[in-house]
């Protein structure tokens, strides 16, 4: 299980990273990581754990950053090949998928036993939609290569191959694969203009965005396609529904050096996705909230996330995608 609001688990076949935007400045996988490196260091038979040696170093300041080093966790390909059960899976919470040092062959592993698992949803977000991009647009043949092999392989039991074949043979997997929602982080107004059109561009099911940290107001309207398609042939400037983004995260940054969180920010962003029909989930207000130019005192609830806090300001939304239609009707 996993304490983020908007997934069941969380599977992390790669750890590691390097910050690549403002977003990234006061990122929880590095402490993390730093603790799990440091349980890894007391224990005779660390499992898993012991990937995370290398990954962080504390500075002459005390600061933790990560080392940049990223390591491919082969043993984590099992687990969601192991459970029946359906489950949302948000990929690499410790790490970027579509990191520049992460393989197309180590993608191809990780994109495989997705395919070979549509009971579970898996939620890839990145900071690097270039990447992206360039793996998801020439990805079917490399999948499909690759499913081939792990069936075939001695990388799965006896009985994990014989439902391997089970369902590559009732489900041959197309791309896009239906159980693999994409994101991308907007946490400003530059990354919602560089990383949501590279976003739509990218062959998706579902499309989301996570806007946390939220560092100023942002407009996801102005970019074609994302929430309205603009009809100019006739100069009439009509909106038409696009079905560009399915879902919005938001939520404020969190921690004792959190920079400031305007309610209204949320609420204008709430109000952009209410005006499309598109599914809003309000995680959190952050550790550094401001309503009406006044900062606001949170009450044992240090990262604002509590659906009391969320209430008071008409923020309590916690929606996934499918589901606006119904609330709405």
């Amino acid at each position: 299980m996993t304490k983020i609001e908007w997934t069941n688990q969380t599977w992390n076949p790669v750890v590691g990273c390097s910050k690549t935007s403002p977003g990234c400045a006061e990122c929880y996988a590095i402490l993390m990581a730093h603790r799990l490196e440091a349980m890894a260091g007391n224990l005779d038979n660390p499992g898993r754990l012991e990937y995370y040696k290398g990954l962080t170093q504390k500075l002459p300041s005390g600061r933790i950053e990560w080392t940049g080093e990223v390591k491919f966790v082969e043993e984590a390909l099992q687990i969601p090949l192991q459970r029946k059960k359906s489950q949302t899976y948000f990929v690499n919470s410790m790490s970027d998928l579509f990191h520049d040092t992460v393989t197309d062959k180590e993608l191809d592993q990780i994109f495989a036993v997705m395919a070979l698992t549509p009971q579970h949803t898996y939620q890839v977000l990145t900071k690097r939609p270039e990447r992206m991009h360039d793996y998801c647009t020439n990805a079917k043949h490399q999948i499909i290569e690759e499913c081939t092999r792990r069936i075939v392989s001695g990388s799965l039991s006896q009985q994990q191959k014989i439902t391997a074949i089970s369902i590559w043979a009732d489900t041959r997997p197309h791309y896009p694969l239906p159980n693999i929602w994409l994101g991308v982080t907007t946490e400003d107004q530059r990354t919602v203009n560089e990383r949501i059109p590279l976003l739509l561009q990218t062959p998706a099911v579902i499309r989301f965005l996570s806007c946390e940290p939220l560092l100023e107001k942002i407009d996801i309207e102005s970019i074609q396609g994302a929430l309205w398609l603009y009809d100019d042939e006739y100069g009439t400037g009509q909106r038409i529904k696009a079905n560009g983004i399915d879902q919005v995260i938001i939520g404020g940054e969190s921690g004792p050096r959190a920079k400031p969180c305007h309610v209204e920010w949320l609420q204008d962003l709430v109000a952009q996705c209410r005006d499309a029909g598109v599914a809003v989930f309000v995680k959190q207000l952050g550790s550094n909230v401001w309503h009406q130019g006044q900062r606001v005192k949170l009450v044992s609830d240090r990262k604002g996330s509590s659906s009391e806090t969320l209430e008071r300001f008409g923020l309590n939304i916690r929606e996934f995608p499918g589901q606006v239609e119904a609330i709405a009707g």
